[in-house]
């Protein structure tokens, strides 16, 4: 099956993007070593180059847009038709964690012990 002719182009149009943002990336790079070499690191990039990588983001990001598939109806009631009865009565029922109280006291007061015992000496 070959693939839809808006995915062609938006493949297209996201390399196209993604090749000039690396392209900008690639000019912010060689434009902050120049900076560098002549010690005016507070410069900061040009307008051409900030330029360039916000057109290459708005550009990739039409492309992702034109490849995507389509999104999924997310709704209660095709939720609930992929779901029996059983799956929703499957949770784990009510569990008391009160028995560990005595152990975890237990360690409590060595541990308080050992620290009063430390600063003591």
């Amino acid at each position: 099956m070959s693939p839809a002719p808006s995915s062609s182009i938006g493949r297209a149009v996201l390399i196209q993007g993604l090749l000039v943002l690396c392209h900008a990336a690639y000019s912010a790079f060689e434009h902050v070593s120049y900076l560098k070499t002549i010690d005016r690191v507070d410069d900061g990039l040009t307008l051409d180059i900030i330029l360039e990588a916000l057109l290459a983001m708005v550009v990739s990001t039409v492309g992702i847009l034109l490849v995507a598939d389509p999104l999924q109806d997310i709704s209660l009631g095709n939720e609930l038709k992929q779901k029996t009865r059983h799956a929703f009565e499957s949770r784990p029922s009510f569990r008391s964690f009160g028995h560990r109280g005595p152990h975890f006291a237990a360690l409590l007061n060595a541990a308080s012990a050992s620290c009063a015992g430390a600063t003591r000496s």
